[in-house]
């Protein structure tokens, strides 16, 4: 998928890295190359050729250290080749080599969006179900129960609540995944589903379900971030 080349045609300023020494005149030279290189991998991209392109972007970060080709490489690998550990190793190195640029929030928000979707952070763990007494865990099974009913009579925040005391003593994933999809699908609260599909996909990595899940995660942050028009294209 291509997003976009360039800005106006024009490509951003290329980042060379030159001894104090070195002459205006190689300098001028370095700038032609590395836009040929770019405008080479973006050519391999609108083929579908990634892997060609990723080399081709390598070269140029490689022997140019080009911020743009950086910037390519992440979208290659997160768009069209789904490495999501190589984009957010090239995103980092973009922001490294050009962090004054003004994509820095924009690509700052793509790091945040593919970690806590395919690398969230361990939350502290509360007690196995096992751990509890009888009595307790006689009172969690009688709330999850409650909490079920609450949601097939509509009574969402009721719900919500029951569930939340769940999560209080020991960790659910059932409660989480219910949590998470009461706040997308019935009250709108698109942060707060966020963060209960997280933590399902914590406690149940291995669920058959870890994949929607992920697509829900990602429709609940374009539906925060709609008001923000800035496309993530290829440069």
């Amino acid at each position: 998928m291509i997003r976009k080349y360039f800005k106006g045609g024009i490509l951003k300023p290329t980042i060379v890295l030159v001894v104090c020494l070195l002459s205006i005149s190689v300098i001028a030279w370095a700038r032609p190359r590395v836009e040929e290189l770019l405008l080479q991998g973006n050519s391999l991209c609108g083929r579908g050729k990634y892997k060609e392109a990723v080399d081709i972007y390598k070269q140029a970060l490689r022997e140019y250290n080009s911020a743009d080709a950086a910037y390519n490489l992440g979208i290659t690998y997160e768009i069209n080749l789904r490495d999501m550990r190589q984009a957010l190793d090239y995103y980092q190195r973009f922001l490294s080599l050009e962090p004054g640029s003004d994509d820095t929030r924009l690509v700052k928000g793509w790091i945040e969006e593919i970690e806590a979707a395919y690398f969230p952070k361990v939350p502290p763990k509360p007690k196995k179900l096992e751990e509890l007494s009888s009595r307790l865990k006689q009172l969690i099974i009688d709330d999850l129960k409650l909490a079920r009913e609450f949601y097939q009579h509509g009574k969402y925040e009721a719900a919500v609540k029951k569930y939340l005391e769940v999560l209080e003593v020991y960790d659910s994933a059932g409660a989480a995944y219910n949590l998470g999809l009461i706040y997308d699908k019935k009250l709108n609260q698109k942060q707060k589903a966020i963060e209960y599909y997280q933590q399902f996909l914590f406690l149940e990595p291995s669920s058959p379900d870890k994949d929607i899940i992920r697509q829900w995660i990602k429709q609940a942050r374009e539906a925060l971030n709609k008001s923000d028009k800035s496309p993530q294209t290829i440069r």
